[in-house]
C-alpha cells in the first residue's frame, strides 16, 4: 500500500483538519491521568465530549450566520468520536508498547 492510498482511506474516516485532534486528546488524557484524585474511568467520557466539540468546530458546513445544521452535528459527533477512539488505541498501544511492568504484575491464570 502507497503512503497516498493510506492517507485517502484515513481521509475516508476523518477529515484532514480532524487529523491532529486524536494526538491533541491523547495528551490531554495524558495531562488530566496527572491530575491527583482524579478518577480514570472519567478520562474517556471527557475526552468524547472534548473530541464531538472540536469536530463540530472543524466542520465545513457552517452557514453565516452561524446556523447550526444537523448534518453539522452529526458529522461533529461522528469525527469527534473517532478521534476520540483513535485517541484511546495509541493510548492503549503507548502502555503496550512503554509500560510493560503494569502488565507483568498480574496474577496467572490457573487453566
Amino acid at each position: 500500500m502507497q503512503y497516498n492510498d493510506a492517507l485517502k482511506l484515513l481521509e475516508g474516516f476523518l477529515t484532514p483538519k480532524m487529523l491532529v485532534v486524536p494526538f491533541v486528546l491523547m495528551a490531554l488524557g495524558f495531562w488530566i491521568k496527572n491530575i491527583p484524585d482524579f478518577k480514570a474511568w472519567k478520562i474517556p467520557f471527557i475526552l468524547l465530549a472534548v473530541g464531538v466539540v472540536i469536530g463540530i468546530g472543524f466542520q465545513d458546513y457552517w452557514d453565516v450566520p452561524a446556523h447550526v445544521a444537523p448534518q453539522v452535528v452529526l458529522a461533529g459527533i461522528i469525527q469527534g468520536g473517532v478521534a476520540t477512539a483513535m485517541s484511546q488505541l495509541y493510548y492503549q498501544a503507548w502502555k503496550q508498547l512503554f509500560h510493560k511492568e503494569v502488565f507483568n504484575d498480574s496474577p496467572k491464570r490457573q487453566s
